[in-house]
């Protein structure tokens, strides 16, 4: 059974609102307002409500970002997010519970497990390029003219670790002048983890590894994603609640011994995931509106890209 819940993205500046938690599970936690759709209820209905009931508020404006399904011990959870954009009347703690604008990154306070997957969800691109190529062929120009509104994914596919390492220093520098998020390969993480990074990638073997161990994220703050090609990967991405994955093949295969999706099978996939998908295997930035018309999030690629 999937609990369903609203939650309110409520914002001033560069932070956002946030509601002290009053009682277990996760008692003086911060979370998000908002609260359980009730029976009869559509998401939006409860979103009026529990910002009436928790804030004082009359929402009158808002956009609907998406959802998450959330893996808690005994409970899953499926997150629809809304950005409040105008309400009338003004915040007070109409529960009596605490209220503060917070930005959860910088925080020391102590947040609901789901948090950092809502707002990686917020600030998630909806292209990824995924390249292999050292980035001494680059300049900050040239990356900040092809990648901009991107993710950039630096793969670890036949580089040896030293080798990795020095260039993935030199692409975290890269990326962190023009403001755009690097993803690197978990291959290598006790090698890079000191660098500035926004996740760290999973290949499809490696997400089939986690089965075998007691999996811990190594930093809620960055973001998880890995490579699905089946409803059994996904299963198990949804299970460690990653944040997005990249479904492939599905227009053109490297490996000729593996079948493509299509856009069909691929949109049957994705409806699958608690999370967002990004298309891959022969995929253009183009193909991003039949990417959303097929349950998907946004497009990635290596060659085309």
């Amino acid at each position: 059974m999937t609990l369903e819940c609203s939650v309110a993205i409520i914002r001033d500046s560069d932070k956002l609102l946030y509601s002290l938690r009053t009682k277990h599970p996760y008692q003086n936690y911060y979370e998000f307002p908002g609260g359980k759709v009730e029976n009869n209820e559509t998401p939006e209905d409860a979103l009026y409500r529990e910002c009436f009931e928790e804030l004082g508020i009359k929402i009158t404006k808002f956009n609907s970002i998406g959802s998450v399904i959330h893996y808690y011990d005994h409970l899953q959870v499926k997150l629809h997010i809304f950005e409040i954009l105008a309400y009338r009347e003004n915040i007070y703690a109409k529960e009596n519970q605490g209220l503060l604008y917070l930005n959860a990154f910088e925080s020391n306070e102590k947040f609901i497990d789901s948090t950092f997957r809502v707002l990686n969800y917020l600030s998630l691109p909806r292209y990824c390029s995924i390249k292999s190529i050292d980035a001494d062929n680059y300049t900050n120009e040239d990356v900040s003219k092809l990648y901009s509104n991107n993710i950039l994914r630096y793969r670890s596919n036949k580089i040896n670790p030293k080798d990795y390492y020095i260039q993935a220093e030199k692409y975290s520098k890269i990326c962190s002048d023009n403001n755009i998020d690097l993803i690197l390969d978990v291959t290598y993480y006790e090698l890079f983890k000191n660098l500035e990074f926004k996740g760290i990638h999973y290949k499809s073997d490696q997400l089939k590894d986690l089965e075998n161990t007691k999996f811990i994220k190594l930093n809620n703050k960055l973001t998880y994603s890995a490579s699905c090609h089946n409803i059994s990967d996904i299963r198990i991405a949804n299970k460690y609640n990653f944040d997005f994955i990249f479904l492939s093949p599905v227009l053109i295969s490297k490996l000729y011994t593996k079948q493509t999706l299509g856009w069909d099978s691929f949109g049957n996939l994705a409806l699958e995931a608690n999370m967002p998908v990004f298309a891959l295997g022969g995929i253009r930035k183009s193909d991003l509106d039949k990417c959303l018309s097929h349950n998907g999030y946004g497009v990635s690629g290596i060659t085309n890209f």
